[in-house]
């Protein structure tokens, strides 16, 4: 599938120097952005943003082409932070990067409970507290009421649209989406199979004819996660920068890159 796509194909013979001019240039906004970006919700949380996908991009860098399959599942993973990110921008974008930020307390309070055995009773009990303080404090934005009236915790941070799924087709139906966002979707739930252990995955990986071995690797360009990597991580530094107003410091080498990737 994702070696027919004319959009995935890389634009040029060296991705992975595009890829590294890619992660210096998100590290150079960083440095600008350290004392600009936690004045907003908004511009704090495409900071983290910037930050995870940079960290991602490098480690997609360091894997070897006979990984290429493998790199996939941290492909996914900047997929899905650029969607969310796109998807904070469609409308009240302060609101809801607001409930992106608040909404941590609840969450780690559900994992405490799921592992309640990590910790001794007294750990348990501070941890709780203390979580249960933070999530009481955000109670306007997420408590709401089920089909029955009862009270509940909202399951995500961007309640009703608690799927990524689901927010990712917000983007798609947007009148700003283009023509490669919808293929974006298509190779994110085409990664699934390889992050899930799906069926398909299978296939993938072991030669059913004969005896069994290794598959060769499945990607027929292993340079693929690497470009696709370098255009998600350039995307993201544009919004960032372009919230916080600093394009112009980023230049010359952001049209540089958009211009080689065809942006």
């Amino acid at each position: 599938m994702l070696e027919e796509s004319e959009h995935m194909k890389p634009k040029t013979q060296q991705p992975v120097q595009l890829l590294r001019r890619s992660i210096r240039l998100a590290r150079r906004l960083e440095r600008i952005a350290s004392r600009l970006a936690a004045s907003k919700p908004l511009t704090l949380v495409g900071y983290g943003f910037l930050i995870r996908s940079r960290r991602l991009a490098r480690a997609i860098e360091a894997i070897p082409p006979e990984c290429a399959y493998e790199a996939l599942i941290l492909l996914r993973t900047m997929l899905e932070i650029f969607f969310d990110y796109r998807w904070i921008h469609l409308k009240r974008k302060h609101s809801r990067a607001v409930r992106f930020l608040r909404y941590q307390a609840i969450d780690k309070l559900k994992s405490i409970n799921a592992m309640p055995t990590m910790f001794t009773p007294h750990q348990l009990r501070s941890i709780r507290a203390r979580l249960k303080t933070r999530r009481s404090k955000a109670r306007h934005l997420f408590r709401v009421r089920d089909k029955n009236g009862k009270l509940r915790w909202a399951t995500s941070w961007a309640y009703p649209i608690s799927s990524v799924a689901s927010r990712m087709s917000e983007v798609r139906l947007h009148p700003g989406t283009t023509p490669q966002d919808n293929e974006w979707y298509g190779v994110y739930s085409w990664m699934s199979w390889v992050v899930h252990a799906s069926p398909q995955s299978l296939d993938a990986v072991v030669t059913l004819t004969g005896p069994l071995r290794p598959a060769k690797q499945p990607i027929k360009d292993p340079s693929m996660p690497t470009f696709v990597a370098c255009v998600l991580v350039l995307s993201i530094v544009g919004v960032l920068a372009n919230d916080l107003k600093v394009t112009k410091a980023l230049e010359p080498e952001f049209s540089r890159l958009k211009r080689h990737l065809k942006l």
